[in-house]
């Protein structure tokens, strides 16, 4: 228990949590009142004196270590020797320390006032301060209580009054801004509407111009001979990745086992359709490029010969293709034998997946390329696509009926024991 003599001339302790002086134990907010509101009383400090005759040392900041010293010793003028004594007294004078639990014990204020009134020069003031509780620093608030013994009853019902009128005011001021906010969402709603409504008739029109010139151009292409074959090779670009979503096909390309094409069209889209922005950044189709073309149902009487008389349909994720094919409504013979290079080419590039314990998938640019094909057009091009197909096929099938798989599951199985 530390002792020290106290303003008025007297001895105090204190225990870390009580003051203790003359055989009695005194809270904080009891003892400052006893002892020392009668030393100002005595040395006749009102307390708006007090506060003119410390303004100097308002805003002085202390190091960790002198705050910690002064919290500990809050309040009091401790004996030292006379070349600290200055400093010391300043400290006291500053009587930073006060938290805000102990600002609600000594004025007639709530917590929720202290923090709304902390740090202001023209309210409570205080500091605030970091501090190390053993896990980590934590952030508090600190008072000077010369400054607190300033504060009038009249001036809380002061600080009160403006709280509630700025309150009012900001009250006010949000609900306008709220207002002005609706309003002005209101307005840009209506201006989306009026936009989409512009847009939706410009393409009604659009799509009106475009299907006068078309039908002349329709009959002319079903007037046409339609060439099938019994081994087709093909391959379809959408505007997405499922047809259940609405994605449907935008351009379609069919060839035989020559390379000829038997069928080849950009293909227009129900208006309805789902465009997703990663197909299109593949194939790089776009709406207005196939504004012009014909729809599925306007070429079915070319294309669904093709596909019923074919007896054997090649492609590149097969099931993909078809998937599409039969979402628009168009049938292939239950005969048809289904061929799917890209199957056969993950296990001719022996890519081995653990997880899937499959081997893993390759695209059509890397089958091209492991057998050096030439591309003729662009890649992601239907027509382009089924040509390569085309060609990678026949060395896919001769490369795959090669494949010692025993031999690879022995492998497998003693990689998996050296691991």
């Amino acid at each position: 228990m530390d002792k020290w003599d106290t303003l008025d001339g007297g001895m105090a302790s204190f225990d870390g949590e009580k003051y203790h002086r003359d055989g009695h134990t005194y809270s904080m907010k009891a003892y400052i009142r006893k002892y020392h509101a009668p030393n100002f009383a005595k040395a006749s400090l009102t307390r708006e004196a007090i506060g003119i005759l410390f303004p100097d040392l308002q805003g002085v900041g202390l190091p960790e270590d002198e705050l910690n010293l002064l919290y500990r010793y809050r309040y009091e003028h401790r004996r030292v020797s006379k070349d600290q004594e200055p400093q010391i007294m300043k400290w006291s004078l500053k009587c930073l320390g006060m938290r805000a639990d102990e600002v609600c014990s000594f004025l007639p204020v709530s917590k929720k006032e202290v923090y709304e009134w902390a740090g202001r020069s023209d309210r409570l003031g205080g500091e605030q301060f970091s501090a190390w509780n053993g896990a980590g620093y934590y952030k508090y608030w600190a008072f000077d209580f010369f400054h607190l013994l300033t504060l009038t009853p009249a001036k809380l019902r002061r600080w009160r009054r403006e709280d509630q009128k700025a309150a009012k005011i900001r009250k006010a001021e949000e609900k306008k801004e709220s207002e002005e906010r609706r309003e002005r969402e209101a307005r840009e709603a209506e201006e989306r509407a009026r936009l989409d409504e512009e847009a939706r008739r410009a393409e009604e029109a659009a799509e009106a111009e475009a299907a006068k010139k078309r039908a002349p151009l329709l009959v002319e292409r079903l007037r046409q001979p339609v060439r099938t074959a019994s081994t087709i090779v093909l391959d379809t670009e959408t505007t997405g990745l499922d047809p259940d979503d609405g994605c449907a096909i935008v351009e379609l390309a069919i060839v035989d086992e020559a390379g000829d094409i038997l069928f080849c069209e950009r293909i227009r889209p129900p208006q309805d359709a789902l465009w997703t922005a990663g197909a299109q950044a593949v194939n790089g189709i776009t709406k207005e490029d196939v504004r012009m073309a014909f729809s599925l149902d306007e070429l079915r009487p070319v294309l669904q010969p093709i596909l019923s008389a074919a007896k054997r349909i090649v492609g590149y994720n097969t099931s993909f293709d078809l998937c599409f094919i039969q979402a628009a409504g168009f049938s292939i013979s239950q005969d048809a034998e289904i061929v799917d290079v890209m199957e056969d080419f993950a296990a001719v590039y022996d890519d081995w997946s653990d997880y899937f314990q499959s081997y893993t998938w390759q695209k059509l640019v890397a089958c091209a390329d492991y057998y050096h094909y030439a591309w003729q057009g662009d890649a992601h091009g239907a027509l382009a696509d089924a040509l390569a197909t085309l060609y990678c096929w026949p060395r896919v099938e001769r490369d795959y009926k090669n494949i010692d798989f025993n031999a690879r599951r022995e492998q497998y199985s003693g990689d998996d024991e050296d691991a």
